[in-house]
């Protein structure tokens, strides 16, 4: 008895031991599965996974403490992204995107490589630069020597991108508790946001003039709600003319903002803004609703009248409440689709997937559909080609075209070649901000459609438009 007694007390004890042992082994392993991942999450905090360089958290940490114990240096603080990344990543895939962001990341990292500068990537296509410099001046040589450099890299990679560039200077003798990583790239990042205005500018730098700017923009956009709901917005009409005949075929209306206290805010003005901040969308709807009373009016009184072309400028994830909202809004009225046209922008129109069924709904409502801002012959060929497109207007932009110093016999051919196109696949084309009278014979020479500027007429009131109407239909 004492002998099974004793196997069995043995038997318990290495139970017990080998109960506890596998207890420690594993809560050790536990211990270093949560330690590996604290420090797969410290890294990740580090370093960004996709190009390997710092995170944008560690970017401001590191470069607020070099600011901060470097008060007698200065600094150049660079913002950059890819303009329209987002389309290349619909029209490419997300493995294509991702070569492309590790391709910049190491353009950029060589670029700033003899400067000692450091690169952090932030969300997205967003990087952020930091190079300690001795003269603004040189600096600025030096970054137009390398992005000349950089471009010219950049189109040895199979998708062609265009990079942007936000720049702000830190100068020495500044408090430096008065500014922070996060002051400057806000200042980077609001320059670059400004160069949606200049489709050829590749980078803006930072000023106290654009600090102005900054206090502008920051008055509309806390007084552009108050403004829409108290009617300070009110239309103009800027009439389209037929050049061979003189006579008025349409209309485009002109936003304008009688502001109480700073009185009329040029459109110029506003209206970037409020394309970045998406306020146009309402803004927009009001235009619709004011043009579509005045119409209404108009027939009601019999009058005679011309087709408002009607500007779509942004088209976004809730293209279908759109389409709802406008389809409500325009069979409110009893006026005929013929009176009503939609002006799309073509980087809207080409870089956007939902804008098929935008399109196709204006059709079903017997709307035709215009493309502007065709100052682009590739993509104009593209509009040119497209059937879903009645008419095709071209900006200011392209007629400065004619009066360049490149403008030569080939160009010539070339636009009397895509008038004549558009003129055989029965698309009517509209030049606008012509402003003179040489820009005009320009277009009687070419035997242009249809023209709209101030050298025709300046965007009128209502009443002014109805008496042009009856002078020039």
């Amino acid at each position: 008895m004492n002998i099974i007694y004793n196997e069995q007390k043995k038997f318990r004890i290495l139970l017990l031991f080998f109960t506890s042992l596998a207890i420690i082994l594993l809560s050790i392993i536990e211990l270093i599965f949560i330690n590996s991942i604290n420090y797969r999450e410290h890294v990740e905090t580090i370093y960004d996974s996709l190009t390997n360089l710092w995170t944008r958290q560690k970017f401001e940490k590191e470069v607020d403490r070099i600011i901060k114990h470097s008060p007698k240096d200065k600094f150049m603080l660079i913002e950059s992204d890819i303009k329209n990344f987002k389309y290349i990543n619909q029209t490419y895939g997300n493995q294509k995107a991702d070569e492309l962001i590790i391709f910049y990341s190491k353009l950029l990292q060589e670029s700033v490589k003899d400067f000692k500068g450091i690169v952090s990537r932030g969300y997205s296509d967003h990087f952020y630069i930091l190079i300690r410099i001795y003269s603004i001046y040189r600096a600025k040589k030096a970054f137009l020597d390398q992005l000349e450099t950089l471009n010219k890299e950049i189109n040895k990679f199979e998708i062609t991108f265009i990079p942007k560039f936000g720049i702000t200077f830190l100068k020495p003798n500044i408090d430096y508790n008065q500014i922070s990583i996060k002051n400057l790239i806000g200042q980077a990042s609001f320059t670059k946001s400004l160069l949606e205005e200049n489709t050829f500018s590749q980078y803006g730098i930072y000023s106290s003039i654009l600090l102005d700017k900054i206090k502008e923009e920051r008055y509309i956009e806390n007084h552009m709600n108050l403004a829409l709901e108290n009617e300070d917005f009110f239309i103009m009409y800027q009439p389209i003319m037929d050049i061979q005949s003189d006579k008025i075929i349409g209309a485009k209306p002109v936003i304008k903002w009688k502001d109480p206290e700073h009185g009329l805010i040029n459109e110029d003005i506003f209206m970037p803004i409020f394309k970045r901040n998406g306020f146009i969308s309402n803004l927009e709807f009001f235009v619709y609703k004011k043009v579509f009373n005045f119409l209404q009016n108009q027939i009601n009184e019999k009058s005679s009248l011309v087709p408002i072309l009607l500007t779509v400028s942004k088209i976004d994830l809730n293209y279908v409440d759109f389409m709802n909202k406008f389809s409500k809004l325009f069979l409110q009225y009893s006026i005929v689709p013929e009176l009503i046209e939609i002006d799309l922008p073509e980087q809207v129109i080409f870089n956007q997937p939902q804008t098929n069924d935008l399109i196709n709904f204006f059709h079903k409502l017997n709307i035709q559909i215009a493309v502007s801002d065709s100052s682009s012959c590739d993509f104009s060929l593209k509009t040119l080609h497209s059937k879903e497109i009645d008419v095709i207007k071209f900006n200011k932009n392209f007629i400065k075209i004619f009066e360049s110093n490149d403008f030569d016999k080939s160009s010539l051919e070339f636009i009397n070649y895509f008038l004549t196109e558009c003129k055989n696949l029965k698309k009517r084309t509209i030049f606008t901000g012509i402003d003179n009278q040489s820009q005009d014979e320009i277009l009687r020479e070419l035997n242009c459609d249809y023209a709209q500027g101030d050298y025709y007429s300046r965007p009128l009131s209502e009443s002014d438009f109805i008496q042009f109407i009856k002078l020039k239909f």
